[in-house]
């Protein structure tokens, strides 16, 4: 019977979804359409774009587009900084992280120009929300901070519980799952005293998704359980198809195959029969689900077929062209920011100079009547201290901008340190999975099959292991992205070999023992003695962080 709920759950939702909010939505249009004057129907437009967030990203779209135009003529910065921030959360409903961040810079640039605080934090914690999504979370962390701190310093009780949420998530991403779990536990703290059941809910989900990560499956399915529960009173099937797609993992750590099926296709069943803001990222979450669940039935076809169309969904939306698209977005508002205090630098000079001239002439002239000498002296030196200010002003200025350009390669060679590792996780999952299908074919022992067509398939898919063009292709753009480092690892270390220097770049890459094992298609074994001699040849102590090590070479 256990399982059943869940399908009751799923009727429950799928009414009480689709008309929830309907009679607001009417009520802000029929105030648009009978506005007597622009500034009435400039707010009531935007709240009304905003009324569609994740409902319908394209009339938040239209609606904002519309206000934006009457904000420009009217000028009014509040409402045009409103219409942007409701443009960069159509687009980013719609995975358009590039015209999203856009509008959100947009607005931030405006905001920070206002007294607006509360506005401002808000900004901030949605472009960090827009990094997340695009899983840089280093930019993230950075704006939810931000963000967080302004509600701390405002005393604004509930966005802090909501900022602490946030950051607990981009922990969660960047794998430091005791961090966040802290952050998560005083976000469940004041939500819990907001009495805010939807927001409980939210926090209850993500705690299970962090035990889960942590190995603690029990404790994982008991709070995702509780965050199931409060769906009840609530309407988020979002939040109610994410939590089956975190159950079912718990499950399936625990070997429960059985439960961690039904939960999925539950989640399923939600996620394609409803309209939902997150709906693609839910759909990789159980697609991934899927493609272990079905390795661990031996199910390879399937498991493949799952992880394909998992590898397809997130190209389309996290695509390396839309990654390097944002970061010049990012850093091209950064670099106009600081043109800008350098063209407003280079005016205040050229007004110094003329002062300084009219000065000169004017002192010139007092000299030829013999007045106020010393005042003459004293004012030069303070003209002159005040030019050295200004192209000290105008230097610093300079060394920004040349610090953006170096932040602009490091962000270019994280990137594409991170598409290898990703590469290097894809090749290591599929080598497993043809491992796996070897010793498969290996056990088969029945009496009506051909032997030397088993033989065959098996030794046909040991020559694609042993013949991987992946691998190759990975080997090869490592030695190009890491020229600098494998440069100065030989300088430092001349006795390395080839395999030395490979292995390496990969634990340089943070990869584990079991990754590298699957990435080289060898034996744990191997790696670990391979890894204890590489210890051994550079003079490493154990206690030493390996990896960390070769990051500062």
């Amino acid at each position: 019977m256990r399982k059943y709920w869940f399908l009751f759950y799923l009727f429950v939702f799928h009414c009480s979804y689709s008309c929830f909010g309907n009679d607001e939505i009417d009520s802000v249009r029929q105030a648009v359409e009978s506005a007597s004057n622009p500034k009435s129907k400039l707010k009531s437009l935007n709240y009304l774009a905003e009324l569609y967030w994740g409902r319908d990203p394209n009339q938040t779209l239209e609606h904002a587009y519309e206000a934006l135009k009457i904000a420009q003529d009217e000028g009014n910065n509040a409402q045009l900084s409103y219409a942007y921030l409701n443009l960069c959360q159509g687009y980013l409903y719609k995975d358009d992280y590039v015209k999203a961040l856009d509008f959100g810079l947009k607005c931030l640039d405006l905001r920070q120009q206002s007294d607006d605080v509360p506005a401002l934090a808000f900004i901030l914690r949605t472009i960090g929300w827009l990094y997340y999504d695009m899983e840089n979370t280093d930019l993230s962390l950075q704006y939810h901070k931000e963000s967080l701190k302004l509600y701390e310093e405002l005393e604004d009780v509930s966005r802090i519980g909501n900022a602490l949420n946030g950051l607990g998530l981009v922990y969660m991403q960047k794998q430091s799952y005791q961090a966040a779990l802290s952050y998560l536990e005083r976000a469940l703290e004041i939500e819990d005293s907001s009495g805010n059941d939807h927001r409980v809910s939210v926090v209850l989900s993500n705690i299970g998704a962090c035990y889960q990560k942590l190995g603690s499956n029990q404790q994982a399915i008991d709070y995702l359980q509780r965050s199931l529960k409060l769906n009840e009173q609530i309407d988020d099937m979002d939040l109610f198809a994410e939590s089956l797609n975190r159950m079912a993992n718990a499950y399936l750590d625990l070997n429960d195959y059985r439960q961690a099926e039904v939960l999925l296709d539950s989640a399923k069943n939600i996620i394609d029969r409803s309209v939902l803001a997150d709906k693609p990222v839910l759909l990789m979450e159980n697609l991934q689900a899927r493609s272990i669940l079905y390795a661990a039935k031996r199910d390879f076809k399937k498991s493949l077929d799952a992880m394909q169309q998992f590898n397809d969904l997130r190209e389309s939306i996290l695509s390396e062209e839309k990654s390097y698209a944002l970061m010049e977005l990012r850093v091209d508002y950064e670099m106009q920011r600081k043109e800008a205090e350098i063209q407003l630098l280079e005016q205040e000079k050229q007004l110094s100079n003329m002062r300084r001239n009219m000065l000169i002439g004017g002192l010139v002239g007092l000299i030829l009547f013999g007045i106020l000498l010393g005042g003459r002296l004293r004012s030069s030196y303070r003209k002159n201290k005040l030019i050295l200010e200004t192209k000290q002003a105008l230097t610093d200025a300079e060394l920004e901008k040349s610090k953006l350009s170096q932040e602009r390669l490091k962000n270019e060679l994280d990137f594409k340190n991170k598409e290898l590792t990703t590469f290097a996780m894809h090749i290591a999952q599929k080598n497993e999975l043809f491992n796996e299908f070897i010793e498969q074919l290996t056990s088969i022992e029945k009496a009506d099959f051909d032997k030397s067509h088993v033989e065959s398939a098996i030794k046909s898919f040991k020559q694609r292991l042993d013949i991987n063009h992946d691998l190759e292709e990975f080997y090869n753009h490592t030695e190009l992205v890491h020229q600098d480092f494998l440069f100065k690892l030989a300088e430092k270390f001349p006795d390395l070999t080839d395999h030395d220097k490979k292995l390496s770049s990969q634990i340089r890459l943070n990869l584990s023992n079991k990754e590298i094992a699957a990435l080289n298609n060898v034996s744990l074994k191997s790696v670990e003695v391979g890894r204890s001699r590489l210890r051994k040849k550079m003079g490493i102590d154990s206690a030493v962080n390996f990896s960390e090590f070769l990051q500062n070479i």
